[in-house]
């Protein structure tokens, strides 16, 4: 009890600081105030186009300065400028939902097909890969040549010429940003393996992701025509875009 009451009055005086050896002590323990109100958390959609009409209806209403940031190929953000914390507030982020990209996995024939017709724009370099896998079928591959640049696949039943040659380094546009967006073209390497029933089919990536940079212009480029066509919405805004 005489304790706490010593407490009690210590704590009624002042603060005293003391220097010593270029350095400043007190003796009470200080607690800042953070002059900033908690920044709160973002709102999440899953496409540009939402994104963007978020940012044109300016629900933020007048917060001076603001950036859109293309973090990468599937994550757009609005964010403010910074704070007297050195801190930025994330209004708005769009998060890209896209399909596994199971690049290096060997697919049997079925789960190979229909990989190809939901994950890959149509085309048709797409169209020619259908076509060779959906000819072979059970365990119809009796040879396979491979010189590093083509392969020759040896089939008992095929439908086609017996020795057919694979598709060799498709150009492909699967599904790897935004879906209001357009999707960046890329060479893959194709190749076909044999299993322990059946035959199996593998995509390889060959442009040692340059795809990544083609993704993020294609959305600079939505984002650019957006504001050109809403022009109006945006002429008493500050946004400056950052790619």
């Amino acid at each position: 009890m005489i304790k706490e009451a010593l407490q009690y009055i210590v704590g009624l005086s002042g603060i005293h600081t003391v220097a010593y050896n270029d350095e400043m002590y007190s003796d009470k323990q200080l607690y800042r105030v953070d002059k900033e109100i908690k920044i709160p958390e973002p709102m999440e959609v899953n496409t540009i186009s939402g994104f963007m009409d978020y940012v044109a209806a300016n629900l933020e209403g007048d917060r001076g300065p603001m950036y859109i940031q293309i973090v990468n190929p599937t994550e757009v953000k609005l964010v403010s400028r910074l704070n007297t914390d050195n801190e930025r507030a994330t209004y708005i982020r769009a998060k890209a939902v896209i399909p596994n990209q199971n690049y290096g996995e060997v697919f049997d024939q079925e789960r190979f097909l229909i990989w190809l017709r939901t994950a890959f724009v149509e085309s048709d370099n797409r169209n020619e890969v259908i076509k060779f896998c959906g000819c072979v079928t059970g365990n119809d591959v009796t040879n396979l040549e491979d010189d590093g640049i083509s392969q020759k696949v040896s089939v008992s039943t095929f439908v086609g010429p017996k020795d057919a040659i694979a598709p060799t380094d498709p150009v492909l546009k699967p599904y790897r940003t935004f879906i209001d967006v357009e999707q960046p073209e890329s060479p893959f390497v194709f190749r076909t393996r044999k299993l322990n029933e059946g035959v199996g089919f593998v995509l390889y990536e060959a442009d040692g992701g340059a795809w990544k940079t083609k993704a993020m212009n294609n959305i600079l480029k939505y984002i650019r025509k957006y504001i050109e066509e809403h022009e109006e919405a945006f002429k008493n805004l500050d946004i400056t875009v950052i790619c």
